[in-house]
């Protein structure tokens, strides 16, 4: 009797181990996409930045063969004040908002499967939610 509750158990314990690792395997295949979009997200995010350098450094450039009367405070200031001051930066704020979800939604995944090992587990997700919190505000 003592026997064979134990094979049962030993079971039960060989089941639960499976289903944890296939879960893990979900987890990390979620992670893996995730990294995906944030990396297309941050090379975005890099490629904005260099734009608005760009038409920055052009805004202030003088251009002394121009003709006419477009170079004045009706061309330069809307310019630099709408897509160089406003329109650019919250483009890319909106774009580090939408990676700090992902990364959060990354350590969420990773978090899962930390947590399938014990206390160590527990500790470790801890270590890696601070990480997330760093790498979000140095985003």
């Amino acid at each position: 009797m003592l026997l064979s509750w134990l094979y049962e158990r030993i079971h039960e314990i060989e089941r639960e181990i499976q289903r944890l690792k296939n879960q893990n395997q979900q987890y990390r295949q979620k992670i893996r996409q995730i990294e995906k979009i944030y990396d297309k997200m941050q090379s975005a995010k890099r490629s904005l930045i260099a734009q608005k350098n760009d038409l920055s450094s052009f805004s202030n450039e003088s251009l002394p063969n121009w003709k006419g009367h477009l170079h004045t405070t009706e061309l330069v200031n809307p310019v630099q004040q709408w897509l160089v001051s406003s329109s650019y930066p919250q483009v890319i704020r909106q774009v580090d908002a939408n990676m700090d979800a992902l990364n959060d939604a990354k350590t969420d995944y990773e978090n899962r499967i930390l947590h399938n090992y014990g206390i160590i587990g527990d500790l470790a997700a801890r270590i890696n939610s601070l990480e997330n919190e760093i790498e979000n505000q140095l985003n």
